[in-house]
């Protein structure tokens, strides 16, 4: 969850990075930059950066704004 309690973020077999409205529960926003499944995510608790983890063995450091 981003830290100010708005998004769900999760990684996908589909090689996508997926914002959730966290009252919804509607996907909002799909990135996409990997070449295989999103296996791992580490947010910051204050910032808007966080990394993901493939299977394709890389890591990818995003940001975001809203």
């Amino acid at each position: 969850m981003t830290s100010d309690g708005r998004w769900i973020v999760s990684g996908s077999r589909d090689r996508s990075v997926i914002f959730w409205n966290a009252e919804t529960g509607e996907p909002y926003l799909v990135m996409k930059g990997h070449e295989n499944s999103v296996v791992q995510l580490a947010s910051g608790h204050s910032s808007r950066i966080f990394a993901t983890g493939s299977e394709d063995k890389t890591v990818r450091v995003w940001s975001y704004s809203e």
